[in-house]
């Protein structure tokens, strides 16, 4: 987790990092003026301590000057320049054009400004620090424009403009590294939340086919035990265990469900193909006919994936719910064949009393079942005046999807 700093705590910390860098080239540029006394180097103004005061004043302004160099590099760069030829000009010493400060603020302007405008300072410094050369009489007593101090001008200018465009390279590459996991960590994000999106749909799919279907199957047997009461009690028993047997076999499913959520690295097997038989016979009581016509072999189950077979068994098992639901009482015929697809057909006669009013999920969850391994399920009256459920599932899904660095979904 990144923790962002408040800028006024950003500002502060780049004020003391440029502070202290700053006075460490002022002690730079003291300590080569103390060097160069010590090596036998007159320097007059050393006799003046007005000057002295006066130099050390100029510095501390320079100092001054670099602690705003990161958020005003440019401006930072000019008050350097002008500082140094009131340095020099005031002690009248060449040599002060080329102090430790001065290289700093080269560095810092090639690590902060690009292009025309890095070409253009460049050009302001070197020209600053040739006038100065020209000018100002260097420690041996020589002056005018030589071309000694046109090339030591030149020099300075390319080393240190150099030393600071490889930091920048250096900082653009840290920079776009940052960028990138950042970019890598947002695409995480985002497909993480894709992903527990996806899972929260398919448990609400599981958990609504799974209910669904032993409930409604409760629901017609209890009302069947209580029509029948009065007139066969011995009828209303068997109704009424037969209810009871939904309601357990509605029970073990949701446990089932509850486990594969617990314990996701070792996940119960899911329904198959196979398994739509079981699944009749268990509704068979619920219905006064249902007939079952499944024409597979192992050696097209073999190719179909499990993806497709969790989704044909909870089609036959929607289909099942929504024809109790909605038309009980009626007969019922399962279909189920294996050509280039799995095809599934589900027809249930509708009752005269009752109009082909479908609400709920189950539709548009068998709808959205298929879509997902990249089949299709279409629902309605047929010519016989039937309600046919028709689904056709590829064998092997949908091809796998592949995201881009650019977020964009790709079908392999």
């Amino acid at each position: 987790m990144s923790v962002v700093r408040p800028r006024s705590a950003l500002l502060r910390s780049d004020l003391s990092q440029s502070a202290l860098a700053a006075l460490l080239a002022a002690f730079g540029s003291v300590a080569l003026a103390a060097v160069q006394q010590a090596m036998g180097v007159d320097m007059p103004f050393q006799r003046s301590p007005a000057l002295v005061l006066g130099a050390l004043a100029v510095l501390l302004a320079m100092v001054a000057v670099s602690t705003v160099r990161i958020r005003y590099p440019e401006e930072s760069f000019l008050g350097s320049t002008l500082l140094m030829a009131v340095l020099a000009f005031g002690t009248d010493v060449a040599e002060f054009a080329a102090t430790p400060i001065w290289w700093f603020a080269i560095v810092t302007l090639a690590t902060r400004v690009r292009g025309r405008r890095l070409a253009l300072l460049a050009t302001v410094g070197i020209a600053a620090t040739i006038t100065v050369g020209a000018l100002v009489p260097a420690t041996d007593g020589s002056t005018g424009l030589t071309v000694s101090v046109v090339a030591n001008a030149l020099v300075m200018f390319g080393v240190f403009l150099m030393i600071g465009s490889v930091i920048a390279r250096g900082r653009d590459r840290a920079d776009s590294s940052v960028r990138a996991l950042r970019t890598a960590q947002d695409e995480y994000e985002a497909r993480l939340a894709r992903s527990i999106e996806d899972e929260r749909r398919e448990m609400a799919r599981e958990l609504h086919d799974v209910a669904a279907f032993h409930l409604t199957g409760m629901l017609v047997q209890a009302r069947a035990a209580d029509a029948v009461y009065d007139r066969d009690r011995e009828r209303a028993r068997e109704l009424l265990a037969e209810a009871i047997v939904q309601g357990q076999r509605s029970l073990d499913g949701l446990r089932q469900i509850v486990e594969v959520l617990r314990y996701a690295e070792d996940p119960l097997p899911q329904p198959t193909v196979c398994q739509i038989a079981t699944l009749v016979d268990q509704a068979a009581p619920s219905f006064p006919s249902i007939d079952l016509d499944i024409d597979v072999d192992e050696a097209d189950l073999a190719e179909v994936d499990s993806g497709t077979h969790l989704t044909a068994y909870r089609i036959v098992q929607e289909s099942l719910a929504n024809a109790l639901r909605h038309a009980p009482g009626c007969a019922v015929g399962v279909r189920v064949w294996i050509d280039d697809q799995v095809q599934i057909r589900v027809r249930n006669s509708i009752p005269k009393r009752k109009g082909l009013e479908r609400k709920g999920f189950g539709l548009a969850g068998m709808r959205e079942r298929a879509s997902l391994v990249g089949g299709t399920v279409s629902a309605g009256v047929d010519h016989r005046g039937d309600w046919l459920v028709r689904a056709s599932l590829p064998r092997c899904g949908r091809p796998p999807v592949t995201i881009a660095a650019d977020g964009t979904e790709n079908v392999a």
